[in-house]
């Protein structure tokens, strides 16, 4: 049974979790079956790890964007917007991850698929999905968006304070500035996780 890959879709949890994490689907068919209706699932930090080994240059390109970045968090939809931006096609990497998985993830997955359009899975996955957000409550996503853009906001502004006062640190070469943000990290999270604290 051959697996052909035909196309992908993006998701993220800003919406319903306020994470930046982006999750791709990638939906292929057989040469015995059509197209899946549900897709093979992961999250973006698994194509970096798989890239990371696979296409070192490319590893190195795609982590330089996100460190280009500031602030704190994966930001994964703003790196993939930065992609398509930049006119790098992410497709090829998509396709290159999803036929490195062997015959047995094509199967399992089928049979998975199968399972989950059962009616009882279906109702079963509404139920969790419902029991979920009932715990989160409806304000969380909008409360982590508001919090990650605190701790940002934060950051942003010792470091320009620094700037000001203190330019001739930028000057000094890589490991002062090396140093620099490491200390700018610790301060940052350490008076964050004290107003998380207060807060509470």
């Amino acid at each position: 049974m051959k697996a052909i890959y035909t196309r992908y879709e993006t998701s993220n949890l800003l919406e319903n979790f306020g994470e930046d994490v982006v999750h791709f689907q990638i939906y292929f068919k057989t040469d015995e079956l059509p197209e899946v209706a549900i897709g093979v699932l992961f999250p973006y930090s698994a194509l970096i790890k798989f890239v990371r080994e696979a296409n070192p240059p490319v590893y190195e390109y795609l982590t330089q964007i996100r460190s280009s970045m500031a602030g704190y968090g994966p930001k994964e939809t703003k790196v993939l917007a930065q992609m398509e931006e930049e006119g790098f096609d992410l497709e090829p990497l998509l396709k290159e991850y999803f036929y490195s998985k062997d015959t047995l993830f094509v199967s399992q997955h089928l049979e998975w698929v199968e399972r989950m359009n059962a009616p009882k899975a279906q109702e079963q996955a509404g139920v969790f999905l419902e029991q979920i957000t009932d715990q989160l409550g409806e304000s969380y996503a909008s409360e982590q968006i508001k919090w990650d853009k605190f701790i940002d906001e934060l950051d942003q502004t010792i470091h320009e304070v620094t700037f000001r006062y203190y330019p001739e640190i930028f000057e000094n070469g890589p490991e002062k500035i090396e140093a620099y943000r490491n200390a700018l990290y610790f301060v940052t999270t350490s008076f964050a996780s004290r107003i998380d604290k207060i807060l509470k």
